[in-house]
């Protein structure tokens, strides 16, 4: 271009740009802007479908634009200049260069791009003024397309790459769509893939919102009762599980989404479709969170009679559901069952699957838990050690999967006793989930709270308060004040306070907590019990046996009344009783308690479980010398 034709269009540039809306970023006598729309429009007389890519491009985050970014996502529905330049490499990058030369975007590394945030307000101020609907759709199209199934190898690495470029198209997005030749029904499922995907990495308030604007569609589109309405409804009701503020408020919006769902899904389609099915035992998943395990009972085994009979006893949503009810038995200490249960699921899926099908590997997983709770040890280390290896060759040593094998095996060892291997294998999962997930993620504190409890058994206190504070702070952020996750992370670092004779900032600790949790989830709900448990653990120390005795009586007919009187956290509630009247000098009513928790655990969990030995160990102290005052105070599971 000869200067002399530059300069004419620079002016006319320059005068079309005065007489429009400016923009919010001013430049001395528009000299920046005036270049950028010469080089534009240059651009698009000789190359219109690079023009258009420039626009598209300003739909993403600036950062980190590749080819595979918008390769993925392309199907029948994008326009045909799009399609042309995605259709090979050679092609893409022919569209780039042209862009690259007239400096409207810049080249980061080979085949990866970027343009000035400058650059990219000024595209979507001026170019996409008139429509900006149409290139966010394509982005948003493009992104929800490219996001990877969790059976890719390493697919956490690229849904971490898309997740700015996510970020930037749903801030671009507010407000209604011109759909334009795009139905509205497939941006609404758009939508709900990028619920899923923000669901996925945990980004709940995000999930939110995109959900809530594929409900909106959906229901405008198809009509309230339509199945991928209320499939979005039961979506929203999952991420309600895990609560903002309160615990009771999220679990009531997460039932009445179900309930709504379950509803209009039986009205569609009848009581035994698996959609009706899917959604009953979701709300068996709800009451099992608010602590009503007979009801929660009832609707899995309604649930699973339902599946055996539509798709038969070995398809997945039947083991699925087997293993939903097995998690309930244990929960209710009918552990016996649980195996059972749990042994039915991995044998289906060995069948169907294979034994190294990442699905199995969950189960094994899952068995090899419950085995832990039994205090089979043993057995509970080689199928640990099995589901690790197995997770490491599917998956990568990586992968959420792994890292979750990682800390499992972490716990089994703190439970042996091998500290050592366990700090090892805890610091390797820390250091994985912090890389994949961020270090406020719910798994990765998961991990920060285990290796709190193992630096306190090593005698760290210093170190452990560290990692309990971070813990708490993380799971109230994360979960709520009143979450169980976090109860667990309070009660760790209660029991660091205790040690270093902070007796009284275990206790505020220990009352804000039962005071939320009473608040919240009532009187007799487990968790609400299990802080006041901590709090009757505590008073003795203080001086305040009689307070302690009400509160271990009052946690003691709690547990009884929700667990049934041979459920571990009773048995436990039982024994901690025994401890304060073995304190206390009152032997008959020592022995009594001892005596209850030996015979309980013994048929629950075996003669060679942990408990049972410590209830036994209690009773031959209190026994065989009448001046002892009790043994090592025991500190109660957490239902």
């Amino acid at each position: 271009m000869s200067v002399s034709k530059y300069l004419q269009l620079y002016t006319k540039s320059w005068r079309d740009l005065q007489g429009s809306a400016r923009p919010p970023h001013h430049y001395l006598n528009g000299t920046i802007e005036t270049t950028w729309t010469i080089s534009y429009d240059e651009i698009k007389k000789t190359d219109e479908s690079a023009a258009k890519l420039l626009q598209l491009l300003a739909c993403f985050d600036n950062h980190d634009i590749w080819f595979g970014l918008l390769e993925r996502g392309i199907d029948y529905q994008a326009p045909e200049w799009l399609r042309q330049i995605v259709s090979s490499e050679v092609k893409f990058y022919g569209a780039m260069e042209t862009l690259l030369n007239y400096s409207l975007i810049e080249a980061e590394s080979v085949g990866n791009y970027s343009m000035h945030p400058v650059v990219q307000g000024w595209c979507r101020e001026y170019l996409n003024h008139n429509q900006s609907d149409e290139f966010t759709l394509l982005a948003l199209l493009s992104v929800c397309k490219a996001v990877p199934s969790s059976d890719e190898p390493q697919y956490w690495v690229l849904q971490q790459r898309l997740l700015p470029h996510a970020n930037q198209i749903v801030n671009f997005s507010q407000g209604e769509f011109c759909c334009g030749d795009y139905p509205l029904e497939s941006i609404c499922d758009s939508f709900f893939s990028l619920g899923n995907f923000y669901s996925d990495q945990g980004r709940l308030a995000e999930a939110e919102v995109v959900y809530q604007r594929a409900l909106a569609g959906y229901e405008k589109v198809l009509g309230p009762d339509h199945p991928l309405t209320l499939g979005t409804v039961g979506s929203l009701g999952n991420l309600y599980l895990y609560p903002k503020e309160r615990v009771l408020v999220n679990l009531e919006e997460t039932e009445a989404a179900y309930q709504r769902a379950l509803v209009g899904l039986e009205k569609a389609f009848g009581p035994d479709h698996r959609s009706t099915l899917i959604m009953l035992t979701n709300l068996g998943i709800v009451n099992v969170l608010q602590g009503r395990l007979v009801k929660a009972e009832v609707m899995y085994q309604q649930a699973l009679v339902g599946f055996e009979k539509v798709l038969g006893p070995d398809h997945i949503l039947t083991l699925r559901t087997v293993g939903y009810l097995g998690y309930l038995y244990t929960e209710q200490g009918r552990l016996a069952k649980a195996e059972v249960l749990h042994q039915r699921v991995l044998a289906g899926l060995e069948k169907a699957f294979g034994p190294e099908h990442t699905s199995t590997l969950g189960a094994t997983g899952n068995l090899s838990n419950l085995y832990s709770k039994q205090g089979r040890l043993a057995e509970a280390e080689v199928l640990h050690q099995q589901v690790l290896a197995g997770y490491e060759k599917a998956l990568g040593p990586e992968h959420k999967s792994t890292l979750r094998a990682v800390n499992n095996l972490g716990k089994l060892y703190f439970n042996q006793g091998k500290l050592a291997e366990a700090e090892v294998l805890h610091h390797r999962a820390l250091a994985g989930y912090e890389k994949a997930l961020g270090p406020e993620h719910k798994s990765t504190l998961l991990v920060v709270n285990n290796l709190g409890k193992l630096y306190f058994n090593q005698g760290k206190l210093a170190e452990a308060e560290v990692l309990h504070q971070r813990a708490l702070a993380g799971y109230k952020k994360a979960l709520g004040p009143v979450h169980k996750s976090t109860l667990r992370a309070a009660i760790s670092l209660g029991k660091v306070y205790f040690n270093q004779g902070r007796l009284a900032e275990a206790e505020a600790l220990y009352k804000r907590l039962l005071v939320g949790f009473e608040n919240a989830l009532g009187p007799e709900h487990m968790s609400t019990l299990g802080a006041a448990e901590n709090l009757g653990i505590l008073y003795p120390n203080q001086g305040r046996p009689a307070k302690a005795e009400v509160i271990h009586q009052r946690a003691l007919a709690g547990f009884e009344k929700v667990l049934g009187p041979e459920h571990t956290s009773t048995l436990l509630a039982a024994g901690n009783l025994g401890d304060l009247y073995s304190k206390l000098g009152n032997l008959v009513k020592a022995e009594a308690m001892y005596q209850r928790a030996q015979v309980g655990f013994e048929k629950t969990l075996g003669s060679d479980h942990p408990l049972t030995l410590w209830a036994c160990n209690q009773l031959d102290i209190l026994t065989g010398n009448s001046g002892a005052r009790g043994g090592s105070t025991i500190s109660l599971v957490i239902p």
